[in-house]
């Protein structure tokens, strides 16, 4: 699946809102942990079918206002949305495992969940 470049604030609440589970990698383009990242979103991108990737490049002006609205101070900053709403976020660069880890953990507790 393809990562999703949010351009708008309008784009990001209709992506969050219209997908079940979205990824959202909050990013600057002079940021090395940033660019670290990239091709690990990239790539779970295609491991992680039922998930949608989206990417906001917080140096735009049109996304600024998602970066305060989430209170990102630093990045990289992924946040996990479920059902439009946020449920987990994690800050800084990491391990392509430790993320998997992370996104694989969200999506299975949001199943159960789903099911419960």
């Amino acid at each position: 699946m393809n990562v999703v470049h949010i351009k708008t604030e309008s784009e990001f609440e209709e992506v969050i809102s219209k997908n079940k589970c979205v990824v959202v990698d909050f990013y600057t383009t002079w940021c090395p942990p940033c660019r670290m990242m990239a091709p690990i979103v990239e790539k779970l991108s295609n491991e992680f079918t039922d998930v949608v990737f989206a990417k906001v490049n917080l140096e735009e002006k049109d996304v600024r206002s998602i970066g305060s609205k989430f209170k990102i101070s630093a990045v990289p900053t992924f946040i996990y949305f479920r059902d439009g709403k946020p449920v987990s976020t994690v800050v800084g660069a990491m391990p392509e495992a430790v993320f998997r880890q992370w996104i694989r953990e969200n999506y299975e507790s949001g199943i159960s969940y789903s099911r419960g």
